[in-house]
């Protein structure tokens, strides 16, 4: 009677043993709590049980061990996640268990609470194996989550080039848009992945398809610090619009300024990128230069026509930020080329008012 107690104790989480040992890939606990008589559909806090854990960790051992003593593969947690939904998790070793279950005759078409189907949730993780092995048994390509996301879109945000390549040879859409209508190449924009632009432009991806934030992909790739020239050339070179403002008045350049990002500003410019235009803050790239200090793309600005005493919606100049940020060098830049520093905002302040106030 002890050592069932034992078995049965639980944590805050409502966890038996029985979970932790799971949990752990540990088999021969995990056979001897079993052999005990431990409950081994017992759920956890949030509906989860051991066999959902084991699938999890891919361990097919543990997942054999839980059938031949009473577990099932159709139980799901609180969340609607069914074991194979687990198993499709593990982007290392998850092939084989999922090889496992399709053999046990599991269903690969039953969503979670959140819409996600197996095929979703292989495609979030790094690893082909398990995308291949649920291809093979015809799983749908294009159906989509509680998001609206496809296989697709997860693929293409998280950077798996492979599964990429997969989806599109079994021709997976490309242009369909989320819940916020985001395609998979807005995302695959966000996240700065050349080698996923380029297959989805082969494939037609629309590069000029706004999201509900009135966004194209190039907005998204100009706002990436980090974003490669390349993404922007390929962009380009599909016809991406430069001067299509998103719901915020922003236009691609607005972005490549407010992130500090100089060879796609310069990018830009060179494909006749507007410098003058305002957002709805009336704030042009040179405000959200000036903002950030970066006296190279300020200096890049002007050069290229960029107006130095246009006030935003606040009465703000391009000084004033340079100023209430004491950026010396940019304001020396500025007061270069010209800039008035006498010129007060809406409260009647003038830009040297806000450098002495940070004094």
């Amino acid at each position: 009677m002890g050592e069932i107690q034992v078995s049965e104790t639980k944590l805050i989480t409502d966890r038996l043993p029985l979970h932790y040992a799971c949990l752990t890939d540990d088999f021969d606990t995990i056979k001897l709590l079993v052999t005990r008589g431990v409950l081994v559909n017992f759920p956890d806090a949030n509906g989860v049980l051991p066999m959902h854990i084991a699938c999890e960790n891919s361990s097919v051992d543990a997942v054999q061990l839980l059938l031949s003593n009473g577990a099932n593969l159709e139980d799901p947690d609180a969340n609607g996640k069914l074991p194979i939904h687990y198993a499709c998790q593990n982007y290392m070793y998850g092939d084989d268990l999922v090889a496992f279950l399709i053999e046990k005759k599991v269903k690969l078409d039953v969503p979670d609470t959140r819409g996600r189907l197996p095929i979703h949730y292989s495609c979030e993780n790094l690893g082909s194996n398990v995308l291949r092995l649920l291809l093979a048994h015809n799983v749908k390509l294009d159906v989509p989550d509680a998001s609206g996301w496809l296989p697709i879109h997860y693929a293409s945000k998280n950077g798996h080039v492979d599964k990429v390549k997969i989806l599109i040879a079994k021709n997976a859409q490309v242009n369909i848009p989320d819940a916020s209508k985001k395609t998979p190449l807005h995302y695959a924009c966000e996240n700065w992945d050349t080698s996923v632009v380029k297959l989805l432009l082969a494939k037609g991806a629309a590069v000029n398809y706004c999201d509900e934030n009135d966004r194209l992909p190039i907005h998204y790739a100009c706002e990436n610090r980090w974003c490669s020239r390349d993404i922007l050339i390929l962009l380009m070179e599909n016809r991406a619009r430069l001067n299509i403002p998103d719901r915020n008045g922003r236009m691609p350049i607005h972005c490549a300024c407010d992130n500090v990002n100089i060879d796609t500003l310069k990018l830009l410019i060179e494909n006749l990128a507007t410098v003058n235009v305002p957002d709805k803050k009336v704030q042009l790239p040179l405000h959200l230069a000036c903002k950030k200090g970066n006296t190279h793309m300020v200096k890049l600005l002007v050069e290229n026509g960029a107006i130095l005493d246009i006030p935003d919606i606040d009465g703000w100049l391009p000084i004033h930020y340079a100023s209430e940020n004491r950026f010396v060098d940019t304001l020396g830049v500025l007061i270069g080329f010209g800039a008035a520093s006498d010129v007060p905002d809406v409260n009647g302040r003038l830009p040297t008012h806000y450098m002495r106030r940070k004094l």
